[in-house]
């Protein structure tokens, strides 16, 4: 289950609009909308840490799509690629659950790994084929 699927589910349990959704989230209708869409993620580490608070869930049910990122890493990439995903999952998970790293200190993983993300899209996007229609 992506993380749209979630946030409708978890709203409607909760029995809310989209709007109150929104507003407890602390972002306009219109991007909470594009989230329940699939059209957009959070960009700040508060929405998710807000909309934990809304729905009463923990940040892991949120974030937890790793299973599924693997597995279509495999079916796009093949296995090493699979292997290296998990790789830096399994990193990032054995970071945040052991040693002395404090929460600041997660949220800057958090924001370099987003930022990583975001850069490697643009990245991908210059070099993909253009649509002759």
């Amino acid at each position: 289950m992506d993380f749209s699927e979630k946030l409708r589910l978890l709203r409607s349990k909760q029995r809310l609009t989209q709007g109150e959704a929104a507003k407890l989230a602390g972002v306009s209708l219109r991007t909470y909308k594009g989230y329940e869409l699939g059209e957009r993620m959070p960009k700040n580490h508060d929405t998710y840490i807000n909309l934990c608070s809304a729905f009463n869930v923990d940040l892991n049910l949120l974030l937890s799509d790793e299973e599924e990122f693997v597995l279509n890493i495999k079916e796009k990439h093949g296995s090493s690629a699979k292997r290296d995903a998990q790789e830096m999952i399994d990193g990032v998970l054995g970071l945040f659950a052991g040693g002395e790293i404090s929460l600041e200190d997660k949220k800057a993983v958090l924001d370099a790994l987003e930022e990583a993300y975001y850069k490697a899209k643009i990245e991908n996007q210059k070099y993909a084929p253009k649509d002759k229609s």
